[in-house]
């Protein structure tokens, strides 16, 4: 049984009118009602939301028939014969933000002095964090799983706006009946965002009468046993007015009854959970006038009050005014009509709502529709940027980019959707400084994205950050914009405090996010090389929520970076089944469980996958990544087939084969794999080049350079190649200034430069400068590359010595570099592999010892490496297996 917390609130409550009104109008007769010079309405806004749009969100079992059932009450005689020109009904997916802002919009526009407007909410209610001053939201349909600051909800403090306006200003009487505060898991963890919200919406201004269903810190109970399937407070609060609550046969329901009856029913029927209704106001006040006939039927049982009162069967204002129009003009409203549901709001010129609305709002005969036609045109407007805001937040890495589902052509007009939405509500709308923002927002996102897709790699978004800096202007608490611009000073503008302190102000408007918390790590981890700082950061999200796949995935992937694949391998395997292969988590997690010899756990998801996606390349790559591992080349050879089918241009595929040959030493297959890649197309051949120079192939890489086609201009690699040719030919003054010219382009390719001048700096006397580049060279693997990545560039450097037979250089060469980290593991491994290929075995064993004492732990290679072949066959060697590898062995 799920639980709820009903709470009531009733304001200004001269609402005993309600039952004898015809259709919204007020009975001159009722007591409670003053002289007014207009005929007193009243106006309803019903909504009810138990299917929300996110899965993140947990689905309410009866939200939507409570809605359904207050609905029906206002329908009847006793709830004041409501039409559809005074009652407005939101249920569910129509339930958007901004359609609620739309319905309530009315309210403010419809109600005059004297009359009566109702708002009636169920559903969640939640306020995201107890650390601000957050007093609460309404979530909608599209509200997000976290981060209601970003949209999809109605804020407490707007809510209380509206009901000012229309009790100040328009000087109507107000209730307001909000189901809003129900048990779940929300990102107010442990239920303190539920009991805020209810503190929040329990608190008396002037003037108001509040019923709540139960006090802040309880819920209220739903279930079968009230009306086939309700709310307990709703159902008997709905008794209640009907007439049951009536102890005084007066045919008037007071405030006093309604709080006896309801403590009378409710606390007993829901025990032994509690639950006290709270009463606040003039306990003599009326609510509602009793039907006899309604009350005689529910009395004696004959149906169900849910089901009694459908909607009037009248024609509404909009069908009235559409009536006296020709039929261009009803075809046209028809036309705007089809054209928001398209979404098709600025474009194409003559066939769109802005198009079909310009002409509409010309037509004299239509001014009773001028202002509904505007608030379904802004609101339309917004849902559709609320969806990107969205999915925006819930991304694993919060990076829009890497949504496969983003229309870019349609991305593009989101800005003007939203400005055109700010013109249409005006300034004083309490959304106006939302939709500000977002707009500001979309037009930073906006120039992102294209400078993304030019290529743009040395872009700096400078007007971008103005334009973030404006939305939050608008909207100080937006953390969608404070997280763009920690973006850009960290990766662009590597202003590190100011990057720190914009993660952090992000963090501050919502703590519960746990895309934000990935985001920082994977800055402090990529950028800062702070393993430490994000460990922090990754506790503070396992306390959040231990289990989520965001928190899994950021922990997982921050022990890749420091290089403790078993710890890795441990949070990656919480996710096996549930990562699907467009997560950004999903081959970090293969290559952690395959590089802790994992296989069996491996192999079983992706047969899985290989089922359930059969045509996602990263899954035919990650299983041809696994058979290689496992010697079965044959399979191997048909996954990657496969995937180069699915995918030509697979990066993912050619990453996983270059690492495996590359650590394993298999330099014929690398060969292979480079000259099948450049068959046919002489602009490819330099890769064929370097991987013949490092298996010291010096005389058939000088035939392929002879005949390859001119290389481009500042062609880093093929400068790396010549210099290659010449360091193996001992010129090294020729191989020197090559590899000075390839240094000044500033490439990737420079920690493995650095490598080759540092040699020939130590060959040519000047030891000192070569034990600098070599140690730059360290510095630059060790802090921007990843583990296996590491791994790789440390087999490169070392096997190009190893194979050219030059074993006493590579010990020089990787000395150097323990002078400035004597326990790295890595460095031990190279050493370790070139004393096993000169022949040194008693060494070899030393250093890999070293290697595993100081935290080696990648099995994978320690299984496969074929320089390691000689000491797997040792006794040795597997004693010391089984004492590092003990679950693996």
């Amino acid at each position: 049984m799920k639980t709820k917390l009903l709470l009531g609130i009733i304001l200004f409550l001269f609402l005993g009118t309600l039952s004898a009104q015809e259709r919204g109008a007020t009975p001159s007769n009722h007591t409670a009602i003053q002289p007014s010079n207009h005929p007193t309405n009243t106006y309803a806004v019903v909504v009810g939301i138990s299917n929300y749009q996110d899965e993140g969100i947990p689905d309410l079992r009866f939200a939507d028939w409570d809605a359904e059932a207050f609905a029906s009450f206002l329908r009847s005689p006793a709830g004041g014969n409501l039409d559809d020109d005074h009652l407005k009904v939101l249920i569910n997916e129509n339930a958007t933000a901004g359609q609620l802002a739309n319905v309530l919009y009315w309210l403010v526009e419809v109600c005059q002095e004297g009359d009566h407007a109702i708002i009636y909410f169920s559903g969640h209610g939640d306020a995201e964090t107890k650390f601000r001053n957050q007093p609460g939201f309404l979530l909608c349909w599209d509200a997000p799983p976290s981060v209601y600051l970003g949209g999809g909800t109605l804020n407490l403090n707007d809510l209380q706006e509206i009901i000012t306006t229309l009790t100040l200003n328009n000087q109507a009487k107000v209730l307001v009946i909000a189901d809003a505060c129900r048990s779940g898991k929300l990102a107010g963890r442990g239920g303190s965002g539920v009991q805020i919200t209810g503190a929040n919406l329990a608190t008396q201004y002037a003037k108001e009468v509040k019923i709540l269903s139960c006090q802040p810190n309880e819920y209220s109970i739903e279930g079968e046993q009230w009306g086939g399937g309700r709310g307990a407070f709703s159902y008997h609060l709905l008794d209640g007015l009907y007439g049951l609550a009536d102890d005084d046969a007066d045919l008037t329901v007071s405030l006093r009854e309604i709080r006896n009856y309801l403590e009378e029913h409710v606390s007993s029927e829901v025990a032994p959970h509690s639950q006290t209704p709270l009463i606040v106001g003039s306990l003599n006040e009326k609510l509602a006038t009793v039907d006899p006939g309604i009350l005689r039927k529910l009395k004696e049982g004959k149906t169900e009050h849910f089901a009694l009162f459908k909607p009037t069967e009248t024609k509404s204002t909009e069908e009235n005014t559409l009536a006296q129009v020709d039929t261009a003009i009803q075809r046209m409203y028809a036309g705007f009509q089809q054209a928001l549901q398209d979404k098709r709001f600025l474009f194409p010129e003559e066939h769109c709502a802005e198009y079909y609305y310009q002409k509409l709002i010309k037509e004299p005969a239509l001014v009773p529709l001028y202002t509904s036609m505007l608030r379904n045109y802004a609101a339309a407007l917004q849902d559709d940027a609320q969806q990107v805001i969205n999915a925006k937040m819930k991304s694993e890495y919060a990076s829009l980019f890497s949504l496969p589902w983003i229309d870019l052509e349609k991305f593009k007009y989101y800005p003007a959707y939203l400005k055109r939405a700010i013109e249409l509500l005006g300034e004083n709308h309490y959304m106006h400084p939302a939709l500000q923002a977002r707009r500001s927002f979309f037009e930073g996102l906006l120039m992102q994205l294209n400078a993304r897709i030019k290529g743009e790699k040395d872009y700096v978004p400078v007007v971008e950050l103005d334009r973030y800096r404006d939305a939050c202007a608008y909207q100080p608490d937006m953390p969608l914009a404070w997280l763009e611009m920690a973006y850009i000073f960290g990766y662009k503008l590597h202003q590190r405090d100011s990057a720190h302190y914009y993660y952090h102000k992000a963090l501050e408007q919502t703590s519960n996010w746990l895309n934000a918390y990935s985001e920082y790590i994977n800055y402090l981890v990529r950028v800062e090389q702070d393993v430490q700082g994000a460990k922090i950061w990754v506790d503070k999200a396992m306390q959040i929520d231990s289990n989520s796949m965001v928190t899994l995935t950021i922990a997982g992937y921050m022990y890749m970076q420091a290089g403790n694949m078993q710890e890795s391998a441990y949070y990656f395997s919480r996710l096996l089944g549930r990562v699907k292969p467009t997560d950004l988590g999903y081959a970090d997690m293969f290559n952690a469980l395959i590089l802790q010899r994992k296989y069996q756990q491996a192999r079983l998801q992706l047969e899985r996958d290989r089922l359930t996606y059969p045509d996602h390349p990263a899954v035919f790559s990650l299983l041809g990544y696994l058979y290689l591992c496992t010697d079965e080349e044959e399979k191997a050879d048909q996954a990657f087939e496969k995937a180069q089918t699915l995918d030509p241009g697979n990066l993912l595929l050619r990453d996983l084969k270059l690492m495996y040959y590359s650590v394993n030493e298999k330099y014929p297959e690398l060969i292979k794999y480079w000259e099948d890649r450049s068959a046919g197309n002489p602009d490819k051949i330099d890769p064929v080049v370097y991987c013949l120079l490092l298996h010291n192939e010096q005389e058939k890489a000088g035939k392929l350079m002879e005949h390859s086609a001119p290389p481009a201009q500042e062609n880093v690699l093929h400068l790396e190649n010549s210099g290659l040719f010449d360091l193996l030919s001992k010129d090294y003054v020729k191989a020197e200034k090559t590899f000075k010219e390839a240094l000044a382009l500033n490439n990737g390719r420079k920690n493995r430069i650095l490598f080759w001048l540092g040699h020939i700096y130590l060959q040519t006397g000047r030891r000192e400068e070569g034990a600098a580049m070599i140690k730059e060279c360290y510095n630059i693997l060790t802090n921007f590359f990843f583990p296996f990545r590491r791994d790789r560039e440390f087999v490169i450097n070392g096997s190009f010595f190893r194979n050219a037979g030059l074993y006493d250089e590579v010990v020089q060469l990787y000395q150097i570099m323990l002078e400035a980290n004597p326990n790295d593991p890595l460095i031990h491994m190279e050493l370790c592999r070139t004393m096993v290929i000169a022949g040194k075995v008693d060494q070899a064993f030393t250093y890999l010892e070293t290697a595993l004492k100081n935290g080696y732990q990648d099995a994978s290679t320690l299984e496969h490496n074929t320089s390691l072949a000689n000491l797997r066959e040792t006794e040795r060697w597997k004693n010391l297996m089984r004492q590092y590898f003990k679950e693996q062995w």
